[in-house]
């Protein structure tokens, strides 16, 4: 679903700012930047909250876990 793939892909970007934020020593984060990041997370948080009971998100959830990747299909 859109939401769940939304959410997630938030998370991959949340996750890759944090990782500049905690080893790149030179890197400087606007505070326009940060904000749009803020906003990021509370539109991921309303796209989870839409999915996070169907079966989808237990199948990524589970995917995250076990560290599996799997094929795009249709649910």
């Amino acid at each position: 679903p859109a939401d769940l793939q939304s959410a997630a892909e938030t998370f991959v970007d949340l996750q890759e700012a944090r990782h500049e934020a905690d080893y790149d020593l030179s890197r400087r984060f606007a505070r326009a930047e940060v904000n749009d990041l803020i906003a990021d997370t509370r539109d991921a948080l309303q796209s989870w909250s839409a999915v996070r009971t169907s079966e989808a998100a237990r199948l990524y959830l589970a995917a995250l876990l076990t560290g599996e990747r799997l094929r795009r299909r249709a649910f």
